[in-house]
């Protein structure tokens, strides 16, 4: 409808400029003649109004048509199938976070039972015990010089925060060590 507003303006803003360029002697002639062109900016318009209109009715009957098109392959087999897929790979992924969580938990209580051994029973000592944690159970495994270091180590790692169990693996130098 805008377009057909646009071509009527233009068509009668044309008219009395053409009409206003005539000299008195040809005023019955372009009477007559601006009269024509009325006619043809008023058909103009109203075969641009029926055009429009009928593009109108067309991109709604075209929208309602890939509208169904779209509902129908949200709802077919096809779209069951990506949905399952989807929330296989979601499963997935949470899965894979969640041991990714687990491991640097694990690797994180780990550096703090290393670090605890480090400040209260010596870094010599230290290089000699190995440490693997499991949930919140630390084992202790390799040699210690003493049982004093032994039983330190062990009361050293059940005071750290987040361990529940120690399982003391630790064997005593021998003295000819």
């Amino acid at each position: 409808m805008t377009i057909n507003r646009l071509l009527a303006i233009c068509c009668f803003v044309t008219v009395p400029v053409l009409l206003s360029s005539c000299t008195e002697n040809n005023k019955s002639n372009s009477d007559i003649h601006a009269k024509d062109i009325q006619k043809e900016a008023k058909d103009a318009a109203q075969k641009a109004d029926k055009a429009a209109k009928e593009l109108a009715h067309a991109a709604k009957r075209e929208t309602r048509e890939l509208d169904q098109h779209a509902q129908n392959a949200m709802n077919g087999p096809a779209a069951d199938e990506a949905a399952q897929k989807l929330h296989s790979a979601a499963r997935d992924a949470r899965q894979a976070g969640n041991e990714a969580k687990d491991e640097a938990g694990r690797l994180a209580l780990i550096t703090r039972v290393k670090s605890a051994l480090i400040n209260d029973v010596g870094l010599k000592t230290v290089t000699k015990i190995d440490v693997d944690a499991t949930g919140h159970v630390v084992t202790l495994y390799g040699t210690v010089p003493t049982v004093d270091d032994k039983r330190r180590a062990e009361a050293t790692v059940s005071s750290i925060s987040g361990v529940q169990q120690v399982i003391d693996k630790l064997q005593v130098q021998s003295p000819a060590s």
